[in-house]
């Protein structure tokens, strides 16, 4: 089971349902939004690869040089990335770690 409502939603809820389970994933968003913007091409190319423990390495590695609207831009990266994993995926429980470590 990937995600799942009980009982009645209005037809727009059951589309926008629909439309998440069936659009494109967050590591394809993720591309998208890095191959339009030309930033963070290891990131791009990590994730190209599937390589997600060398593209959550370089995002924490990016997340510390920034500030201010870019590094939320580059949390908001990150937490989606984690979305895609799932949250008891590994790499999603290591790197949430670190992030939480260098944020505080």
């Amino acid at each position: 089971v990937v995600r799942e409502f009980v009982g009645a939603l209005p037809p727009s809820a059951v589309a926008q349902f629909l439309d998440e389970l069936t659009g494109p994933s967050a590591t394809e968003r993720l591309l998208a939004e890095l191959g339009a913007s030309g930033e963070l091409p290891e990131v791009a190319a990590a994730l190209e690869q599937e390589d997600h423990e060398r593209a959550l390495e370089l995002l924490l590695e990016a997340i510390a040089a920034a500030n201010g609207e870019r590094r939320e831009w580059l949390l908001g990266l990150t937490v989606s990335l984690f979305g895609e994993l799932g949250h008891e995926h590994p790499l999603t429980m290591r790197y949430r770690r670190q992030l939480a470590a260098s944020l505080y």
